[in-house]
């Protein structure tokens, strides 16, 4: 069994391998992030009146653009974890959910909709159905509800965030097994993938503090990492 690196060694392996090979992570990160924002845009202007059914009808649009931006989730995954290999990368590989995985990864994406929706309901019931006036009582209480539900969301999803890697390393895999691998593998490595989270924390603050800008950047190196993070679990088994 393959020792498993650190964090820093971790971090700095990525650097080198983006040292002069930026273009294309930035392009893919680029068209990912400007098609996810076309996507919420929509989904944000769904909401059309008020009450229940309109919330139904929100709700359930939201859960079938994020199953179905989830084919674009698993084409960013291939392509960083070949381009985290050094392997034979392309701007194609942002879309190889739509070649024959399409249905096993359109599942994982409803499974993982489903976690979001469900973990953030109580917020969304509260704010749409309950809060009439925004009174400072009322923000505190959308405050906490909030940071409770995303917490909520956190430490259950972060237990499948290896799904779509899992996918692509292993085609035969369904999406239920490329689920419950998920969940093994962060099971052992859960405080070492909280704190690689942790360590990007800061490189994240900068992303904001340039108003964006520097995303295109940042962004790239944050997907390798991750991408690293995963073939060292893999590796070290």
């Amino acid at each position: 069994m393959k020792m498993k690196k650190s964090i820093k060694e971790i971090r700095a392996d990525s650097r080198e391998i983006m040292l002069g090979n930026l273009l294309l992570p930035v392009l893919v990160t680029l068209t990912y992030y400007v098609l996810s924002n076309i996507v919420s845009f929509c989904v944000s202007i769904s909401l059309i009146g008020n009450g229940i059914w309109a919330l139904i009808f929100y709700v359930g649009l939201n859960i079938v653009m994020d199953t179905l931006f989830s084919i674009l989730d698993l084409g960013k995954a291939n392509f960083y974890l070949k381009y985290s290999l050094s392997k034979d990368y392309s701007f194609a590989d942002l879309w190889h959910g739509f070649k024959g995985q399409a249905d096993k990864t359109l599942l994982v994406g409803f499974i993982m909709a489903l976690i979001s929706h469900i973990c953030f309901m109580p917020y969304v019931l509260y704010v749409n159905l309950f809060v009439d006036k925004l009174s400072k009582m009322a923000l505190l209480k959308v405050g906490v509800i909030y940071v409770a539900c995303a917490f909520l969301f956190l430490i259950i999803s972060v237990f499948f965030t290896q799904a779509y890697y899992i996918l692509c390393d292993i085609p035969k895999a369904g999406p239920l097994q490329a689920l419950r691998l998920s969940a093994r593998l962060i099971g052992r490595n859960f405080w070492r993938y909280i704190g690689l989270q942790i360590s990007l924390i800061p490189v994240r603050l900068l992303g904001v503090l340039s108003f964006g800008i520097a995303f295109l950047w940042i962004s790239p190196y944050i997907e390798t990492c991750k991408a690293l993070f995963y073939s060292d679990m893999v590796k070290s088994r």
